[in-house]
């Protein structure tokens, strides 16, 4: 038989895995929601927001590469 004391020690066991699980796994990368790219100690700002699909982050390189003094062109096919 199992006594109160050791029911209430496993509840409270459980509540708080539930609690770490949460704050892990389903809270976004920051308390905003949106993801931030730091290069060089400055925060670069995009075009188009970073976002994650899939686990994946995808960002925007043009940005990335033209903070690094990179020149980006596109020539219409």
């Amino acid at each position: 038989m199992v006594s109160t004391k050791n029911k209430i020690h496993w509840l409270l066991i459980i509540t708080l895995a539930l609690f770490v699980s949460y704050a892990v796994f389903l809270t976004p990368g920051s308390a905003s929601g949106e993801i931030k790219v730091i290069l060089d100690d400055q925060e670069l700002t995009f075009s188009v927001m970073p976002e994650i699909v899939e686990s994946r982050a995808l960002v925007p390189m043009r940005e990335i590469f033209e903070s690094l003094g990179a020149s980006v062109s596109w020539d219409q096919p």
